[in-house]
């Protein structure tokens, strides 16, 4: 009997011992490449670990900072996960020297300030996932010199701003999320140095998307944006984006004429609840665009909308062009574009626009109005501001689930 007691005794202590290694702290479990210390009330990231840790989950504690050089001693490193923690300050350079990292958790916590360097010099990660946060300034150089991102999340932080080069040589993103229900101004720098990136979500309450706005995004295939109310994107704005290859737009009010002005490769086009559309706005994007889907939106048809006639089969179906629905003039309103004979009317010449010299030079269009006004000249119609009101996404995270 005692002989089983003892047997019994050895197999539950070498059980033990299996699942604590060596470094394991008393309060973390323990496996041959993971490392959890959850719901442990920690107020700081332990020093002691196992150096052959892969995996490491510190989530649901009450950690406040990561510290430069913090993990510099556990080189095998693939995820860090520190979500749903009191996390205020990630210090420069904090994830340096982690050449096997994939994952980077910091979700849910009150992190406020991403300082530059903070995320430099990471390559072949995953996954950095810094939702819901408090973050309200994207600082220039945070993510310089990582490369091969998967995916970075900003999702719902109370975004102000996004200084100058804030994503300078971020390289080969797979896909950037930025939504906030906050006014965050664009410049024609604040995406510069994104390179090789697939596809760009962003939802904002903009004020703002003056001309170049969008120049930063030469390399993005796929942009979606969502807005929620009177909403206008201004003459230029995606000028400079050549290569977008399917544009998503979601609560636009109005859109200029010469938007989408030198973006000559967009295949696809999603317009949904635009209120106003002048034509002329897609002044260069007939070239290669295959799909104009335009969602509940409703148009002014107006001269033009001539060129609506040479698309065939081959490329515009009229299955596409009978879902867009006119509601201006009031002899229109209701019909599809395809009851509507716009050879008929009589118009003027469409204006191209002379590319400005520099992103402040105003925007030069000589072609005589109707009445002989010079285009350049002429008062802009109710309603067409050179501003864009992205209003505050009420279901912000209803409508970014309608995008993704």
């Amino acid at each position: 009997m005692r002989a089983l007691f003892f047997v019994t005794a050895v197999v539950a202590v070498s059980l033990a011992a299996a699942g604590r290694k060596t470094n394991c702290p008393d309060y973390c479990f323990c496996t041959d490449d993971s490392v959890m210390c959850t719901n442990n009330e920690l107020t700081a990231i332990p020093h002691e670990l196992p150096p052959d840790t892969m995996h490491l989950d510190l989530s649901h504690n009450l950690i406040s900072e990561i510290k430069s050089d913090q993990f510099a001693q556990l080189r095998k490193l693939r995820t860090i996960r520190i979500s749903n923690n009191k996390l205020f300050h990630v210090r420069p350079h904090a994830f340096r020297g982690l050449p096997d990292l994939r994952e980077i958790e910091l979700r849910d916590n009150p992190l406020k300030a991403l300082p530059a360097m903070s995320f430099s010099d990471l390559a072949d990660v995953r996954v950095i996932d810094l939702s819901s946060n408090k973050i309200d300034v994207i600082a220039r150089d945070t993510f310089a010199g990582s490369s091969d991102v998967g995916q970075l999340n900003l999702n719902f932080n109370p975004l102000t701003g996004i200084e100058s080069f804030a994503f300078a040589n971020l390289t080969g993103v797979g896909k950037l999320s930025i939504a906030t229900a906050n006014e965050v101004a664009l410049r024609p720098d604040t995406f510069n140095g994104l390179r090789d990136v697939h596809s760009l979500i962003f939802v904002s309450n903009m004020t703002d998307v003056p001309a170049y706005a969008l120049r930063g995004l030469r390399d993005v295939r796929v942009l979606q944006m969502a807005c929620a109310s009177n909403a206008s994107i201004s003459s230029l704005a995606f000028s400079g984006a050549e290569n977008i290859k399917n544009i998503q737009l979601k609560g636009v009010a109005y859109i200029e004429r010469f938007a989408f002005y030198g973006v000559v490769n967009v295949g696809k086009l999603y317009l949904d609840d635009v209120a106003t559309l002048d034509f002329a706005s897609l002044v260069g994007l007939a070239g290669e665009l295959d799909r104009l889907d335009m969602g509940q939106s409703r148009f002014n048809c107006n001269c033009y909308w001539q060129w609506i006639n040479k698309y065939d089969s081959t490329q515009l179906s009229r299955e596409h062009l009978q879902k867009i629905v006119c509601n201006a003039p009031p002899k229109y309103d209701g019909l599809s574009v395809t009851d509507v004979k716009f050879e008929e009317m009589d118009c003027p010449p469409a204006a191209t626009p002379s590319l400005p010299d520099s992103d402040d030079s105003e925007l030069h269009m000589h072609t005589p109005t109707s009445d002989g006004v010079d285009a350049a000249k002429a008062e802009p119609e109710s309603g067409t501001s050179m501003l864009c009101a992205c209003a505050v996404v009420t279901a912000l995270s209803a409508l970014l689930g309608l995008l993704i």
